[in-house]
């Protein structure tokens, strides 16, 4: 049995002409066309997830990992940073615990929220590969790379 391979080709990488592809034709043509660029902002997004938008899309667009057609999981990776930071800060402002009616200690509402937040922001962060696990499975597949006869 076949196993189904892959490789992570970055955008720009790809050849381009004007073509479409077709089922038959390599994965490395499904990137045709696409230019590394930062999504426009949308409308409606908070000033943290803004300036996440620019921090984290100028990196991603510099490494060839992000084109428009990125837009609503890069929003939603922004938007849930947002989320996140917001969760700290009134962790920060109220603690981490609270006492219930029973005097039992439990987390708090905003602790609960920040972690919920953090897993959900790992699990998008790892599509454009902003972890150093991701990062490790990023291969590079060049064809036109010759082997290296060393005998």
């Amino acid at each position: 049995m076949n196993k189904p391979m892959a490789a992570v080709i970055p955008l720009g990488l790809a050849e381009t002409s004007n073509k479409k592809p077709t089922a038959n034709e390599p994965a490395a043509d499904l990137f045709q066309g696409l230019k590394p660029k930062i999504p426009p902002v949308p409308g409606g997004i908070s000033d943290e997830a803004r300036k996440h938008w620019y921090y984290i899309g100028e990196r991603l667009v510099g490494l060839n990992l992000l084109a428009e057609v990125d837009l609503g999981q890069f929003r939603i990776m922004c938007e849930t940073w947002a989320l996140y930071v917001e969760a700290q800060r009134e962790v920060e402002d109220k603690g981490e615990y609270q006492s219930t009616p029973n005097n039992y200690m439990q987390l708090s509402p905003w602790a609960v929220a920040r972690e919920r937040h953090a897993n959900r922001y790992q699990k998008i962060a790892d599509k454009f590969f902003l972890s150093p696990r991701a990062r490790k499975a990023i291969t590079i597949d060049n064809p036109n790379q010759g082997g290296l006869d060393l005998d």
